[in-house]
């Protein structure tokens, strides 16, 4: 079947190292790697989980569209002042993806998964990106949960923030389906990019600027062995 090969080489992406491979002192296993990644996550989230409406400078604009798009259906004031029209943009993934969410939570609650869904997917990525090029886990992607909180964070650009988390995943799959053929390679790219239009054009760029450092890597120091 086309979809096997990718499904058995994500296997292997995800299970532990060999067990013959050498360990140093300072290695930890893949059990104790994800339970910082789990811990992190909840200290991390502390600012978000605590405050209803966090302070990022466009993030009251957001989640009051995520209000509006969510109730505009079933509430006839709201109706009065504002209709939808769906147009094929960037830019579109909190819309697409806060207003399901209110189905089950308050708009308020919905926001923070959001945000917090940002932080693990930018940190994930970067462990699976780190996975696919070193062919193990480690703890050092995990430096980066203290930079989540950067200005582009406080500004309140969530589309772009999620992006960068789905770039990250896209890298690593690029990475750990290096060696398969270049159509399937091209069509899950294929789709990692229509993802992240949906997230911020910039997005794209960083995962496009990231397949190209790869590639042009292994032209460096694979030479001819680097081919597509």
């Amino acid at each position: 079947m086309i979809l096997a090969d990718p499904l058995r080489e994500m296997a292997k992406f995800f299970s532990p190292a060999p067990a013959g491979r050498s360990r140093g002192s300072a290695d930890f296993s893949a059990a104790q790697i994800l339970v910082l990644f789990g811990v992190l996550s909840l200290i991390t989230a502390i600012p978000v989980i605590t405050n209803p409406l966090p302070p990022l400078e466009d993030y009251a604009n957001h989640l009051a569209r995520m209000s509006v798009i969510a109730n505009l259906g079933h509430d006839p004031n709201l109706a009065r002042f504002y209709e939808i029209q769906w147009e094929i943009v960037p830019n579109l993934m909190m819309d697409l993806t806060v207003p399901f969410l209110v189905r089950f939570v308050n708009i308020y609650v919905a926001g923070q998964l959001f945000l917090i869904s940002t932080f693990v997917l930018i940190i994930s990525g970067a462990m699976a990106l780190h996975r696919a090029l070193h062919g193990r886990w480690s703890v050092l992607p995990l430096i980066a949960f203290p930079l989540l909180y950067n200005r582009v964070f406080l500004i309140g650009v969530t589309n772009y923030q999620f992006g960068i988390g789905i770039a990250l995943w896209g890298l690593a799959t690029w990475v750990a389906l290096r060696e398969k053929a270049l159509p399937l390679r091209l069509f899950v790219s294929t789709l990692f990019v229509l993802v992240l239009f949906f997230c911020h054009l910039f997005a794209v760029g960083v995962y496009a600027v990231g397949l190209l450092a790869f590639e042009l890597w292994r032209l460096e120091y694979l030479g001819d062995g680097a081919a597509l």
